[in-house]
């Protein structure tokens, strides 16, 4: 999805949702959305981010894929994360990243290695109050220890 990152999850999810509907797969897994790493700053509000369900089992057959789906395989990945509940906005995405960055300043032993991506657990008519996520940064050991 590129444009308005506020949007992207809901925008992208429309996409998503034919496809697993299509290929008979139970959504039991939350919505991912990375972010470009500009979001690190605040202020960027634009940008190009991908939106995605993961599967459950690598058993699943697909009958077909959409021209506008991707199916890639994501490698194991270290990361610092933190749970929230509340609206499923940029706002809110944003004091989550600057939680996990003063995390980060404080354990320099630590160092970003990808784009920031946040996985959405609940339907969008939940009440804000109720709704769950979690904000993630890939993150290594600088020293190249597995920490």
């Amino acid at each position: 999805m590129t444009g308005n990152l506020e949007y992207a999850p809901s925008r992208g999810f429309t996409s998503l949702f034919r496809h697993i509907s299509s290929n008979d797969i139970s959504m039991t897994a939350p919505v991912e959305t990375r972010y470009p790493v500009a979001t690190f700053e605040r202020q960027a509000t634009e940008g190009d981010a991908a939106v995605s369900f993961l599967y459950r089992s690598l058993d699943i057959v697909l009958q077909e894929v959409a021209q506008n789906i991707q199916i890639q395989d994501i490698l194991p990945m270290t990361v610092v994360s933190i749970g929230t509940r509340g609206r499923y906005n940029l706002e809110t995405y944003a004091t989550s990243i600057e939680q996990l960055q003063a995390w980060l300043a404080e354990h320099p032993e630590y160092e970003v290695i990808g784009q920031p991506r946040r996985f959405f657990y609940d339907r969008p008519f939940l009440p804000d109050a109720l709704k769950r996520s979690d904000v993630q940064i890939p993150i290594q050991d600088v020293a190249g220890r597995i920490p």
